[in-house]
């Protein structure tokens, strides 16, 4: 593990949406925190390929009325990390 991951995993394991509503550490939350790729800017969007999209562009493409989420969100009403072109 890199330098950089265990500090991405240590901010992961601080975080509120770490805990469960026991107050005990959640790993699935935990690892799905350290996953999420962000920037000082925000979330960042990626394509399969690992190509970025403005996140500008990518809020106009998953507004489009044949995208849909397919419903892997991270947590409970969150938006999907996946979408589809759907006809």
């Amino acid at each position: 593990m890199s330098a950089g991951s265990r500090l991405s995993f240590t901010w992961a394991e601080q975080q509120p949406e770490a805990f469960s509503d026991r107050g005990r550490k959640d790993l699935r939350a935990i690892y799905g925190l350290h996953a999420l790729h962000y920037e000082r800017s925000g979330p960042v969007w990626l394509l399969t390929l690992g190509g970025t999209v403005p996140a500008d562009v990518a809020a106009i493409v998953i507004a489009h009325q044949n995208i849909a989420g397919v419903g892997d969100c991270l947590f409970a009403n969150g938006p999907s990390q996946t979408w589809r072109w759907a006809e």
